[in-house]
């Protein structure tokens, strides 16, 4: 019996052990399943700021400068991750689409299709070639080149900076021109001087602006279509006039003198970066295939823009106000969104009626809702690649939306309903890193409405609240 006994409690035993390691498996496999299963409800925090119709920006009653602008904030936000303010928008008269028909930012395409453009620098009046600066890479989507200013343009790799080689030196001012942009256009001007804020509008022929050299910081130009640009290069010497002659051109003349100074020259390439042939000419452009970072083509529609605006937003100082706490002018608070996670694992926040601090901070102000406000949000998020990621957001108010610190959403100025969606596929991200979307929304009209339609299936996280001002002068 004692060896009987033996074996049974030796049984025993490691029956028991084998429970026990079961139970220890089941556990751990419960905790994992738990980690990766995705919530019902996503919290997200941010701050409220109230604002009283004081402010210039605020209490809109004159909507002849508002509608639908895009350009309205810089397509990248500040060291200390707030919108800047441009000075001036372009209002959206036809929306751009991706080839899924979802609505999206002008600037969330992949830019201008089948090799880069570049720019030359020549001289005049012998128009010898001073520097040249290219822009091109793997998915052909550089859009943007500022001529006066740009650290890459280049001759034998010396830097090119329009105040050092032109402007610290030149004596008298300078007018600029626009010529020869072809097809109507296709592309927006950025033009700011030393001091003062951006002047922002169409790329069109016969633009005009008489400056200080020495006062010039910025002249980019953005092109929203390859029709503004031919395919014309310019050589290095007066001969080739002929073909320089063709390209899109902004031309320096001294005011005292009317002679030209230095003529700047932007052109298109139908080049890889292997120097490959992808095209013929302009006018027979058939664009290469783009893809997304999935391998997906790309197909969107374009839009169109219309007239320059502000979108009522007073100047640059004025919005500064917006997303920061500034003693007399707003008062914040957290506020808390919940969205919901329907039956397609897409979470949503749906309201037609946003008005988070009603009877709070400033109080309503005698009207039926506290309506003058702003509300931002930070979140942080997990990029998982071609699995479909996407955010959208819909309102007839300000907002935008930025990823990685990069303008994805830009519904500047809205009056009606608009709605832009952003697939993250397309935005260059790394699979597996960590990512932060910095969301902004301003209400700024005395009205019953405030449309906050927020979509995504992306788990996002909102971290530690800043501190924030809850009083005011």
């Amino acid at each position: 019996m004692t060896g009987k006994t033996h074996h049974i409690t030796a049984f025993s035993t490691l029956l028991g052990a084998a429970l026990v390691t079961l139970i220890l498996l089941l556990g751990l496999q419960s905790s994992v399943t738990a980690q990766v299963a995705p919530v019902d409800v996503l919290n997200l925090s941010g701050i409220v700021r109230d604002f009283s119709s004081t402010h210039p920006d605020f209490g809109i009653t004159n909507f002849a400068d508002m509608g639908h602008y895009v350009g309205t904030v810089a397509p990248a936000l500040s060291a200390d991750r707030r919108p800047v303010a441009t000075g001036s928008g372009l209002q959206v008269v036809t929306e751009w689409y991706d080839q899924s028909s979802n609505p999206i930012a002008p600037n969330a395409g992949p830019g201008l299709p089948g090799g880069h453009f570049d720019v030359d620098v020549f001289d005049a009046p012998t128009m010898d070639k001073l520097y040249h600066k290219h822009q091109y890479d793997d998915t052909y989507d550089v859009t943007s080149i500022d001529v006066a200013n740009d650290a890459n343009l280049e001759k034998k790799g010396l830097f090119y900076n329009f105040d050092a080689v032109i402007g610290a030196g030149y004596p008298n001012q300078l007018r600029m021109v626009f010529d020869n942009v072809h097809n109507g256009g296709g592309g927006t001007f950025r033009f700011r001087l030393d001091g003062e804020d951006r002047v922002e509008g169409l790329i069109a022929d016969g633009f005009t602006a008489t400056f200080d050299p020495a006062q010039l910081k910025e002249l980019r130009v953005t092109f929203i279509s390859l029709a503004a640009l031919r395919s014309t290069e310019p050589k290095v010497s007066q001969s080739d006039v002929v073909d320089r002659d063709d390209a899109f051109r902004i031309r320096m003349y001294d005011t005292i003198t009317n002679a030209m100074v230095y003529e700047f020259t932007v052109y298109h390439h139908f080049k890889d970066k292997n120097n490959n042939g992808i095209a013929d000419d302009m006018e027979n452009l058939v664009p290469i295939v783009l893809n997304d970072d999935c391998g997906n083509p790309i197909n969107d529609i374009m839009g169109a823009y219309g007239a320059a605006g502000t979108a009522a937003i007073t100047n640059s100082a004025s919005f500064e106000h917006w997303f920061r706490d500034q003693l007399g002018i707003n008062q914040s608070t957290p506020y808390t969104i919940s969205l919901q996670r329907d039956a397609m694992g897409v979470y949503e926040y749906m309201t037609n009626s946003f008005f988070p601090i009603d009877g709070r901070l400033r109080g309503n102000e005698g009207e039926p809702n506290n309506s003058l406000f702003t509300y931002a949000i930070s979140a942080s998020f997990t990029y998982s690649a071609c699995t479909g990621q996407f955010f959208e957001f819909e309102s007839n108010d300000d907002a935008w939306a930025f990823v990685d610190s990069k303008l994805v959403i830009d519904l500047g100025g809205t009056l009606t309903p608009e709605r832009q969606y952003v697939d993250l596929d397309r935005l260059g991200l790394v699979d597996g890193q960590t990512y932060t979307i910095d969301f902004f929304f301003a209400h700024r009209r005395v009205v019953l409405d405030s449309l906050f339609h927020m979509r995504t299936n992306i788990e996002l996280l909102t971290g530690r609240m800043p501190t924030i001002l809850s009083f005011y002068d």
